[in-house]
Formats: C-alpha cells, structure tokens, sequence
C-alpha cells in the first residue's frame, strides 16, 4: 500500500496549500474516516461553485488537482487502484498495432 501512503501525502499537501490560498482554517482532515475526506470534497465543489457564480477568483487548478487526488484516495480506500487498471498508452498502441 505504498501507493495509498504517497496519495494521502499528497492530499496532505495540497489540502494545505488550498487551505493557505483562499485563507481557511478549515476543519482537520482525517484521512482514515472516508466521511471526514468526502465533507472536505463536498465543500471544495461548493467553493468552486459558488466561485465560478460569482465571477470571483479561485484556484482552479490547485482544485482541480486535489479533487483528483481526494478521488484517487477514495478509490484506494475502497480497494480500486485506477492507475493499475488503467493500460498503459504504450500497451494500447502496441495492441493496435497488431
């Protein structure tokens, strides 16, 4: 589960980042209670949302890279690895080759 330890690093990391850059003193994230992780999902869409209706600024792409990697938690949590189910691009294109 080594992949499991590096992703929760980064969602460490990046909940951090995006709590300094909008200002928050969010909740603590408990990344061992999938409920604590979906909340802060939850409010990082509803943040985005009402940003985007707003017309006002917002890291978009700091968003965009923690909701992926809250995703990729999640799914690890639940016993999916996508980037092991995922082919490989090189792997595809060999098969088309065939």
């Amino acid at each position: 589960m080594e992949r499991l330890a590096d992703v929760q690093q980064t969602v460490v990391e990046l909940y951090q980042q995006y709590q300094q850059e909008l200002d928050l003193n969010g909740p603590d994230l408990n990344l061992e209670n999938v409920e604590s992780i979906e909340r802060a999902l939850e409010s990082i869409y509803a943040r985005d949302a009402i940003a985007t209706r707003n017309h006002t600024r917002f890291p978009r792409a700091l968003t965009q890279k923690l909701r992926s990697a809250f995703a990729d938690l999640l799914l690890l949590m639940d016993g999916k690895d996508i980037k092991q189910m995922k082919p490989s691009k090189s792997a595809e294109i060999d098969e088309e080759e065939e």
